[in-house]
C-alpha cells in the first residue's frame, strides 16, 4: 500500500500551494513540463529519502529492488491516473478561475484510505508506526520533488482544476487495482521483502494483509 505514497506525490506536487485562493486554470501546455519533470525526479528523490527505511530497520536497497520489480505496473498506474485527470487543465488559454488546492488535504485523504484498508485487514494498530514513517517519507519526497522542479513553473500563476480529495484518492486506487498493483499477492510480496530486509516486526502481519 505504501507504493501509493509515491503516486501521491504527482498529485501533491501539481496541486499548488498552501494558501486558499482562486487562480486561473492552467493550460495543458503549462502543466505538461511539470508532470514530465516530476516523473523524472521521483526515483532519485526516493533514493535521497532512504533514511526513513533505515529508521524502520530496513535495508533500503533491498526494498528498492523489490519495488522496482513492479515498476511497469507503477508506471501504468501513474499513466492511468494522469489520464483520468486530463480535464484538470485547459486545452486553450482561459480566464476560468479554480481554487488553489491544499496539498495536505490530498495527503490526509490518502492516509485515511490507507488507514481504512489496514483497519479492514485488522492490522491498523500494529502498523501505526510504519504509516507514520510512510508519511514522513512522502513529505521528504515532496520537498525534494519541489526543489528539483523549482515547485513547477506554473505554481504561482495558475492551478489545476482537481477533483475533491477523496475522489482523487479513488482515482489512484482504482488505477492501482486495474493495473494489478494494489492486490493481495503484490502487497504481501512487498511486506515479505520488508521482512527480509530487516523489518522482522512485520513477519506475522504479512499474511493478514488482504486487499478486499
Amino acid at each position: 500500500m505504501l507504493q501509493l505514497y509515491g503516486i501521491l506525490l504527482v498529485g501533491l506536487a501539481v496541486s499548488g500551494g498552501w494558501a486558499q485562493q482562486m487562480q486561473r486554470m492552467c493550460t495543458c501546455d503549462e502543466a505538461r513540463p511539470c508532470k514530465e519533470s516530476i516523473f523524472q525526479t521521483i526515483q532519485p528523490c526516493a533514493d535521497k529519502c532512504e533514511r526513513f527505511a533505515a529508521e524502520a530497520g530496513a535495508n533500503y536497497q533491498m526494498l528498492r529492488d523489490c519495488v522496482l520489480e513492479y515498476r511497469p505496473r507503477i508506471v501504468e498506474t501513474v499513466r492511468c491516473s494522469v489520464d483520468q485527470l486530463r480535464d484538470t487543465c485547459s486545452a486553450v488559454p482561459t480566464d476560468f478561475q479554480v481554487p488553489k488546492r491544499y496539498p495536505i488535504g490530498i495527503e490526509l485523504a490518502f492516509v485515511e484510505e490507507i488507514g481504512s484498508m489496514l483497519t479492514t485487514a485488522g492490522v491498523s494498530d500494529q502498523l501505526t508506526q510504519f504509516v507514520a514513517l510512510g508519511r514522513r517519507f512522502a513529505h521528504c519526497m515532496q520537498e525534494c520533488v519541489e526543489r528539483q522542479t523549482n515547485k513547477c513553473a506554473f505554481d504561482n500563476v495558475c492551478a489545476l482544476n482537481l477533483p475533491p480529495d477523496n475522489q482523487l484518492v479513488a482515482i489512484v486506487k482504482n488505477c492501482a487495482i486495474q493495473n494489478q498493483l494494489l492486490t493481495t499477492p503484490v502487497i504481501q510480496s512487498l511486506c515479505e521483502c520488508a521482512v527480509r530486509s530487516g523489518v522482522s516486526a512485520l513477519a506475522e502481519l504479512c499474511p493478514r494483509l488482504i486487499i478486499q
